[in-house]
């Protein structure tokens, strides 16, 4: 199932914010707890201290200086013991005669144990030599609640912060998103505009990341529009090409209908005409699907494959090829056998005895040059012949249409076409291509 680039998106950011989120609130969650732990202890350690100070100054009255209230509460959850090295216990109220753990050692020592009325008590101890020579055993211990509901608090607290975060981190990639999505809705609301009239998408209102995007489709729109006017120019063209051989054959018809002969061979002509025009029209309006069939060539090895074939149709023709530099393309196979197979034929039709094929590549674009040694053309005839239909010389076979196809070609993939005089003495036909998106592929 297809899903939206919002879904996509926003179902990611979840995700990740939510195991970003885990991760570091349990790495936060472990920093206080021991921080916490370490808090527990030192206030355990300043009553440690306290005790330490009483037993050395006052051992007769050590219950005078422990003054915090929690030890007088029977099972207050904060208790102390010291015990001499005779046995002689002192112990906090809280304690109701519950024995804490004795100390040996002068190192201090903690650790947890079951205490009185179900409590989990942490506890603080250590052993030291008072002036008067006694060896003593000192133990302050507290109830773990506090530190477990110390935590607890914390962690609550966490939870319900991590859930607002991931809330609001969700709510801003969502807004971002829309912010960053918004130039294509404003894109897709152009485009439709431009349905209902010319012009083109104007890059001033977009972002740089989208502006690749709109000069390839104010291209696309660009030569669209030309195959649309190309395709009705060509339709004109070809009502009136089939204007005049109608009208013969209709002369031809009223003729046999008042019982004269028929004249078959300018029929035949009219009709050939006719089919000739058929044809060619159907032929230019080809690349209508322009955008569609763009594939990756190389122009060097069509033309060598078409030059291959014309050197045996013109057997007495000399076709000198010389190619150079990268001529990778985006067009349709057909088309350039199109323009380069009309101006080859064309130029091996006139030609005396050479024609000089020059194929390079820049980093933008195709040119294609023939030039032969024939009679050439007056200035003058050069843009009339591109017309469809125009012929120089009558005695040549074909329908005059082959240029029109050409140029009709070479526009609809924004290039263009010059004829010019050969240094041979002939035409020189300079087509010149964009190489277009050679990635796309």
């Amino acid at each position: 199932m297809r899903r939206s680039l919002t879904a996509r998106v926003v179902t990611g950011a979840i995700v990740w914010i939510t195991l970003a989120l885990g991760f570091g609130g349990y790495a936060i969650y472990g920093i206080f707890q021991n921080s916490a732990q370490r808090q527990f202890d030192l206030r355990l350690e300043e009553e440690l201290t306290q005790l330490t100070a009483a037993v050395v100054f006052s051992p007769e009255d050590i219950a005078a200086r422990m003054t915090s209230p929690a030890f007088a509460r029977s099972y207050s959850g904060l208790y102390w013991q010291a015990v001499t090295d005779d046995r002689t216990a002192f112990r906090s109220r809280s304690t109701q005669g519950w024995t804490l753990p004795q100390i040996e050692t002068a190192e201090l020592s903690r650790g947890s144990i079951d205490g009185p009325d179900g409590q989990t008590l942490r506890w603080l101890g250590r052993s030291l030599i008072s002036p008067d020579g006694k060896h003593w055993a000192l133990t302050i211990a507290q109830d773990s609640v506090v530190l477990s509901q110390e935590t607890a608090g914390f962690r609550k607290g966490l939870i319900l912060s991590a859930i607002v975060l991931a809330f609001a981190l969700v709510s801003a990639a969502v807004l971002l998103l829309r912010t960053a999505l918004s130039p294509l809705r404003s894109l897709r609301a152009s485009i439709n505009r431009l349905q209902a009239a010319d012009g083109e998408l104007l890059l001033s209102d977009f972002p740089a990341e989208v502006r690749p995007l709109v000069t390839d489709l104010n291209e696309a729109f660009e030569k669209n529009s030309r195959l649309q006017e190309k395709s009705r120019m060509q339709a004109a063209n070809l009502a009136h090409a089939l204007k005049t051989p109608a009208a013969v054959l209709n002369n031809e018809i009223d003729r046999l209908d008042a019982g004269k002969g028929i004249d078959t061979a300018v029929a035949r002509t009219a009709i050939d005409r006719i089919a000739a025009s058929a044809d060619a029209h159907l032929r230019t309006v080809g690349p209508a699907d322009l955008v569609l069939r763009q594939e990756k060539i190389d122009v060097g090895q069509v033309v060598k494959d078409l030059l291959d074939a014309l050197s045996r149709l013109f057997r007495e023709i000399h076709f000198d090829l010389r190619a150079s530099g990268d001529l990778r393309m985006m067009m349709a196979t057909s088309d350039l056998q199109e323009v380069a197979g009309n101006l080859l034929e064309n130029a091996g039709k006139w030609a005396s005895k050479t024609v000089d094929v020059t194929i390079a590549g820049t980093d933008t674009s195709i040119s294609l040059r023939i030039e032969d040694d024939g009679p050439g053309v007056p200035v003058a005839m050069r843009c009339k012949i591109l017309e469809q239909g125009t012929r120089l010389d009558e005695s040549k076979p074909g329908t005059g249409l082959g240029l029109a196809i050409v140029e009709g070609v070479v526009e609809s993939y924004g290039g263009t076409l010059t004829l010019s005089s050969s240094r041979r003495g002939g035409v020189l036909a300079e087509v010149i291509l964009p190489r277009g998106n050679l990635n796309a592929s």
